[in-house]
């Protein structure tokens, strides 16, 4: 089977972040027996005007490529950013899904949104869909007036367990790792972040541990958080950009990882599976598709709202109880790449 994957960024060495479970999903897609190839927009720019180039550059890839015909199957990520120059080709298109991604349905400004709308009118209804949870699969079929259950379900390509997996090295030391993996952002809970961080020595007296946070320098509301952290840089480790083959190493380093999105756009949140796989509880909020995959006294623990006080007493439970979490297995059993490669080998065999 030949496949045409699609998306409007692919991760780089000079920027390894953005969009990295595209290369997942090819990754296990190929593990099928497919062949892949790839039509997409690589990450090495750098500021307005290379970022500007580089989109032209992909726009006239896909409107000038007549070779769509030849794949047996063509897979779009985030099609409503690049509809408008691929539309003209749907009709000699034979089996396409489109992947649905959060910011697809939840739209992060007016541009997006109207962008968004505009695409659903555009997409064939012959059109097959992937969301990454049970939660966006209905999000998707509210928007695309169809049954969730015509919505096949695959976590971005899934955690790769041989890679992300518990140190062989246990940490010696009394101390408490609390991560943030997200963005930068105030949708992602940055700010909360940063009043747990203000709040450590109160935090550190309550449940009688040393207490230190880590976080990753990227995402939209950077700048300001970085100077937010600088005034408690004894309080918090902010690391460079990690590419995603590395983030194991930060996983083992942490204790535990928060992860306090507020975003109606969290379609999964891989990098709660992604330490959960590395043996980390997570703590979160009671929503999205959280209720999914986290199990509270198992492998991490929910709170109810945005209040610090609560997220606090949770935390503190969880330093007491940090050796009770169990978080590997759930992950090996439900979101393992391996599991996605057999969850695409049943779905692409009616299509062989």
């Amino acid at each position: 089977m030949n496949i045409l994957l699609i998306n409007n960024l692919y991760p780089t060495d000079q920027n390894p972040q953005p969009a990295a479970y595209i290369k997942s999903q090819k990754d296990c897609l190929e593990a099928t027996g497919a062949e892949v190839d790839l039509l997409v927009l690589k990450a090495d720019f750098s500021g307005f005007v290379s970022k500007y180039f580089n989109y032209l550059k992909f726009f006239a890839q896909l409107l000038f490529n007549f070779s769509y015909s030849k794949y047996n199957l063509i897979y779009l990520n985030h099609l409503p950013n690049y509809f408008f120059v691929l539309f003209i080709h749907f009709p000699f298109m034979k089996n396409v899904f489109i992947h649905w991604h959060g910011s697809e349905i939840y739209a992060p400004n007016s541009h997006n949104h109207w962008l968004n709308r505009i695409s659903y009118l555009f997409t064939p209804r012959r059109f097959y869909h992937i969301a990454p949870s049970e939660y966006f699969a209905k999000e998707v079929a509210r928007v695309m007036k169809i049954k969730s259950e015509q919505v096949f379900i695959s976590p971005s390509g899934g955690v790769d367990i041989d890679k992300f997996k518990p140190s062989e090295n246990k940490r010696e030391t009394d101390e408490v790792v609390i991560g943030f993996a997200s963005e930068l952002s105030f949708m992602k809970g940055a700010d909360t972040l940063l009043r747990l961080v203000e709040r450590k020595d109160d935090l550190e007296k309550s449940c009688g541990k040393k207490i230190r946070f880590k976080a990753i320098a990227y995402g939209r509301d950077k700048n300001y958080f970085l100077e937010q952290f600088r005034a408690e840089r004894d309080k918090i480790e902010v690391l460079k950009p990690i590419p995603n083959d590395h983030m194991v190493n930060f996983f083992n380093s942490l204790d535990i990882l928060f992860f306090p999105t507020r975003r109606k756009a969290e379609s999964l949140g891989l990098v709660a599976l992604e330490a959960m796989a590395c043996g980390k509880p997570v703590l979160g909020p009671r929503a999205f598709a959280l209720p999914e995959y986290i199990m509270p006294g198992i492998n991490g623990e929910f709170y109810e709202s945005d209040n610090i006080e609560e997220i606090e007493r949770i935390l503190i439970k969880m330093i007491r109880n940090i050796n009770s979490y169990k978080t590997r297995e759930f992950v090996a059993e439900k979101y393992s790449s391996r599991s996605v490669v057999e969850g695409y080998k049943v779905f692409l065999k009616q299509f062989e």
